[in-house]
């Protein structure tokens, strides 16, 4: 992690189109991580509005029964545990295909998520598709720390 003091050293780049700010996102994205202690590198593309929105509904589609006794969700109901874990899943293949060229080309085409999901699942490990997920998700975006500036509850 870098020091407050190299973060506020970095001069900020001050975007004056969209047209700039839009190079800038649409540049290609690296995951990189280690496999058998080598760095490897995958190249990917920010996650759409559209595939975003894909993969929160997605995510949101299992819902815990409502039991009426207790006045409360059964958040702990098995049949819903398994939906929402194979629907996140789900949402993770949308993520990993749609935003990873590499792992598309080899099956182009598909647009349906559960097809999707069908081909994604069959390839690479649990590990590094969550890691390609998870690059695209984070879209290579981080916060800059301010300096000096101070925060109060309201």
């Amino acid at each position: 992690m870098k020091h407050i003091a190299e973060v506020s050293a970095i001069k900020p780049m001050k975007i004056e189109s969209l047209e700039q700010l839009q190079v800038l996102v649409d540049a290609p994205l690296e995951c990189v991580f280690k496999l058998d202690g080598r760095p490897v590198s995958v190249t990917c593309r920010r996650v759409t509005q559209d595939v975003d929105e894909q993969v929160r509904a997605l995510q949101r589609k299992a819902q815990p029964p409502y039991i009426k006794e207790r006045n409360d969700y059964d958040n702990y109901n098995e049949r819903y545990l398994f939906e929402r874990d194979q629907n996140q899943k789900a949402a993770r293949s949308l993520l990993v295909y749609t935003g990873c060229p590499t792992i598309a080309a080899k099956k182009p085409g598909l647009t349906n998520a559960a097809d999707i999901h069908r081909f994604v699942k069959t390839i690479l490990t649990e590990t590094i598709l969550e890691l390609i997920a998870l690059t695209i998700q984070a879209g290579g975006m981080e916060l800059v720390e301010r300096v000096n500036f101070t925060s109060t509850a309201a």
